[in-house]
């Protein structure tokens, strides 16, 4: 963009910027928008009011298609060569817009769903911004502050209610929208990157390096064998490209075992994050230009941003570093240990799952090696074993020696690293998902011992099998639970020779707060009922 051009960004086409606040290209859009209308407007309505509304829709729409057009104008003129995103040349579609609705609306809701819209908000934003990077996506993200502004002026204050929540909760929050933005960044990128963004480079990551042009399979850009039914293997290719969503579902997994404070959960994020940034360190080290250009023939797009490309390589290798290391910083907020029975079925699961994929890559590739171009080898196999347990979409094509010229062979290719992740994906949610995998039967003993210094008339019940326990530091008390969703139910009060003591139930409360449980106290005594009245809790008719 030249100086003239960006000059010409301070004059604005009103009538053009309002037309495009309540203007949708096609059906579907006009299907999506509708719903999202409905229910923003809806919601923001009961709120702050009818007026409020239409004048942060109409205002904010205005205010955010401005500061887009300028940014962009500035970040084009600046830095032509970093990828920030698709150059914007009208004013702010409808969704932006009501992102500024829901941020304003936000400002006069209570402290719950303020945080809960807000984060719904930025979570969305963000991710579109970075691996998306349309024109559009630049709008939503201005459109965060300016509503938040405009809320604000309108005469939205803070809740006066206060929500109890520890503060690691707060970092877990921020930890699982860490690793969900990594998770789903690469499937934006893929199905609606513009290709433009910081990170839409992971919309790549879908695109198998070995490739069919002109009935060749061609590996890097360079021929290996004629391939008659090119057709069927780009079908192939097309679904084969999903293997890579894979990876991602173990992060999203992770993610929602972070938010429960499982540290388990914590380590499959960053083994996961570690493992993207080895790959995407390995594209950028072994991608020369001439491999983007063939890439970007493949896509249908010009091979004129081969350097923003390489950027965005870079960028998109510190990313998942970044994020290891953040939830390596922050592992003190997660702290609920897995039982080391799950742990061990866990790890046990992943690798013989690893070691079954490459012995029958490595047999099946004996066997059917005539159907390779060139002929397999033992040497070739070997050497290139370890890499049939990433997605074929994430081998650079430097590193494949050979292509997969028939139909069995493409089974071969496609077939093991797909029933591989599958599995890890499987092991992930029994590890994350299943209640038996916290700590507790390893405890029971001591619970017995301590059930006989002191309990009430349910104590028994705290022997339970199934049970996860709580241990007071630095007192001889503790709490039976059951956790099922976001609740906490203890069986009995607390048991130990200093269950009396009030600050036992504040304590576990805290705890239960951590792991981001509601806590419920179910059939405690007139004793323990006592010792948890400073927590200004009112007892149930039920007795509970």
């Amino acid at each position: 963009m030249n100086a003239d051009a960006f000059r010409s960004a301070g004059s604005f086409d009103l009538r053009a910027i309002l037309l495009t606040l309540v203007r949708v290209d096609d059906p579907l859009s006009l299907f999506v928008v509708g719903i999202a209308v409905l229910l923003v407007c809806g919601w923001a309505e009961r709120l702050m009011g009818g007026a409020r509304t239409l004048l942060a829709y109409a205002v904010g729409g205005v205010v955010t298609s401005v500061a887009g057009l300028t940014v962009g104008a500035g970040e084009s003129h600046l830095f032509p060569t970093v990828p920030l995103g698709e150059m914007p040349v009208t004013g702010a579609s409808p969704l932006p817009a009501l992102l500024v609705v829901a941020m304003a609306a936000s400002c006069f809701a209570g402290a719950l769903w303020r945080r809960r819209v807000r984060g719904v908000c930025l979570l969305l934003a963000v991710t579109m911004f970075l691996y998306s990077a349309s024109a559009s996506d630049l709008f939503a993200l201005l459109a965060l502050p300016v509503g938040l502004g405009l809320g604000m002026l309108a005469g939205g204050q803070r809740a006066t209610m206060r929500v109890q929540r520890s503060s690691r909760h707060e970092v877990r929050v921020l930890l699982c929208a860490l690793t969900a933005i990594t998770a789903m960044g690469p499937i934006v990128a893929t199905l609606w990157g513009s290709g433009a963004g910081l990170l839409s480079v992971y919309g790549w990551l879908s695109y198998d390096p070995i490739v069919v042009a002109d009935g060749v399979v061609c590996v890097a850009g360079s021929a290996l064998v004629p391939c008659p039914d090119a057709a069927s293997f780009s079908e192939v290719q097309a679904h084969a490209g999903w293997i890579a969503v894979l990876p991602l579902l173990v992060l999203l997994v992770a993610a929602w075992g972070i938010l429960r404070g499982q540290l388990a959960a914590l380590g499959v994020a960053m083994a996961v994050n570690m493992l993207i940034y080895a790959g995407m360190s390995a594209l950028f080290i072994v991608w020369e230009p001439d491999t983007l250009a063939l890439l970007a023939r493949v896509r249908g797009t010009d091979a004129d941003g081969v350097w923003q490309t390489l950027v965005g390589f870079a960028v998109g290798a510190v990313v998942p570093l970044g994020v290891a290391v953040t939830l390596f910083l922050s592992r003190r907020a997660v702290s609920v240990a897995p039982t080391s029975k799950a742990l061990r079925t866990f790890l046990t699961t992943v690798a013989l799952a690893a070691a079954a994929t490459v012995a029958v890559s490595f047999a099946g590739g004996l066997a059917a090696a005539d159907h390779f171009s060139p002929r397999l080898t033992p040497e070739t196999l070997w050497r290139d074993a370890p890499l049939r347990l990433l997605p074929p979409s994430l081998v650079p094509g430097e590193w494949v020696h050979a292509a997969p010229a028939t139909p069995l062979a493409q089974a071969l290719w496609y077939l093991p690293p797909l029933v591989f992740w599958l599995v890890c994906v499987a092991a992930t949610v029994r590890l994350v998902m299943r209640p038996q995998s916290v700590r507790a039967d390893e405890d029971r003993a001591r619970v017995r011992e301590m059930v006989q210094r002191g309990c009430g008339s349910l104590g028994f019940m705290a022997t339970w099998p199934g049970n996860a326990y709580w241990f007071a530091p630095g007192a001889d008390a503790g709490f039976a639970y059951r956790p099922h969703g976001g609740v906490a139910v203890t069986l009995g009060g607390a048991f130990g020779g200093d269950r009396g003591r009030p600050e036992i139930g504040a304590a576990f409360v805290e705890f239960c707060g951590d792991n981001g449980w509601t806590p419920v106290f179910y059939s405690v005594d007139d004793a323990a009922a006592d010792a948890l009245g400073g927590l200004g809790w009112q007892r149930d008719a039920g007795g509970r």
